[in-house]
């Protein structure tokens, strides 16, 4: 972890983070609030997990979100491997635990950074927006928001489990840049293979369904992070989410096993 925070790549995550909220600024006048009920939110700032869409902010993070999960550590083991570092590291801990601890340490950097720019942005958006009290009206949302019936009841508790999700959805993007990279020896790979990988299969999906006639309802690893209007955990949706999660872990217990490391 340590290591992580000395690479320069986590300036990267850290200036995609400001670009993010700058861009997500608005320049609408200040009306009066009881003729635009967006006054009650701000006339200056957006909340992306709310009124984002459509807005230069949310669309950026939306596939900036891509990097900031996988670009500080998901070439930790082809680095490593590259290098010969690793040579050095596994005369100190078992290989298994030497994996275990990149996987794990990979995921949870990907879940910060991922989260981070929704973090900063929420605390604008509470600073400098009017004080109305917060509610199903002035916020935007409406019963097919996923932990839509928790908002009722703790503001706090809704936010913290949409961070939750925000942080698990950053790991698993970031632990599957890892696989890509570590399996292909690249250092970048992981970071757009994810991305253009969900791409591809959200228009697969879109296919299906206009061949078919048949409305196929799915979220990719892209509107799963970002979105928390109308998310759907179907079966499609969840098939694909457990295939993302399970290739990598797969990987990584066979890849531990084998004894030609390098």
């Amino acid at each position: 972890m340590i290591r992580v925070f000395k690479r320069k790549r986590v300036w990267i995550c850290l200036f995609l983070t400001l670009v993010i909220n700058y861009f997500d600024f608005s320049q609408r006048s200040i009306v009066a609030p009881l003729k635009d009920v967006t006054i009650l939110q701000s006339a200056f700032n957006e909340n992306i997990l709310i009124w984002g869409r459509g807005l230069l902010g949310y669309f950026l993070y939306t596939f900036l979100l891509f990097i900031l999960a996988s670009i500080c550590l998901s070439d930790l083991i082809s680095e490593d491997m590259e290098t010969k570092l690793i040579n050095i590291e596994l005369t100190k801990k078992k290989k298994s635990k030497y994996v275990r601890d990149a996987y794990l340490n990979n995921f949870v950097i990907g879940g910060f950074f991922t989260l981070l720019p929704i973090v900063i942005n929420l605390m604008l958006w509470l600073m400098i927006r009017p004080m109305w009290h917060l509610n199903f009206i002035n916020s935007g949302l409406d019963n097919h928001v996923i932990f839509s019936s928790i908002f009722s009841k703790n503001i706090f508790l809704f936010y913290f489990l949409v961070f939750i999700k925000i942080f698990v959805m950053g790991g698993i993007i970031a632990s599957f840049a890892l696989f890509m990279n570590t399996k292909y020896k690249s250092s970048y790979l992981g970071v757009i293979g994810v991305l253009i990988i969900d791409i591809i299969v959200q228009y697969l999906v879109s296919i299906i369904s206009s061949l078919t006639g048949n409305f196929i309802s799915f979220d990719g690893l892209m509107s799963l992070t970002t979105d928390i209007m109308y998310v759907d955990f179907n079966i499609f949706t969840s098939l694909y989410l457990l295939i993302m999660i399970f290739i990598p872990i797969i990987y990584f217990v066979r890849f531990s096993k084998q004894r030609d490391f390098i």
